[in-house]
């Protein structure tokens, strides 16, 4: 839960974060909530959308 969003972003490819967002990603949901690191969850929809 320390990580900067970039070391979650490379270590953490099967978190429920970003299988959140490529939900988004693939349409099988309308929108992504977390209350985890916004940082991380900024950088992974980047990344991933």
């Amino acid at each position: 839960m320390n990580e900067s969003p970039s070391q979650a972003l490379r270590n953490k490819k099967e978190s429920s974060m970003r299988i959140a967002v490529e939900l988004v990603r693939d349409g099988h949901a309308k929108a992504c909530v977390s209350s985890g690191n916004t940082g991380a969850l900024m950088a992974t929809a980047r990344f991933v959308l």
